[in-house]
């Protein structure tokens, strides 16, 4: 499953991604997560791969 990193600290979200446009993402959350916010960055794993991130808009 994809784990998502959504701030500093070690913890990890499980979640989905489906890109929109070449540009822009939606992330799915697999817990609801109320802490995000618009600026923050989020980074997507595959284990301890990172395979890429933005920031939240």
């Amino acid at each position: 499953a994809l784990q998502i990193k959504l701030r500093h600290g070690p913890a990890l979200a499980s979640g989905q991604v489906q890109m929109l446009d070449a540009d822009r993402a939606e992330i799915a959350l697999a817990e609801p997560d109320l802490g995000v916010a618009p600026g923050q960055h989020a980074v997507f794993y595959d284990g301890e791969t990172c395979l890429g991130g933005g920031i939240i808009a």
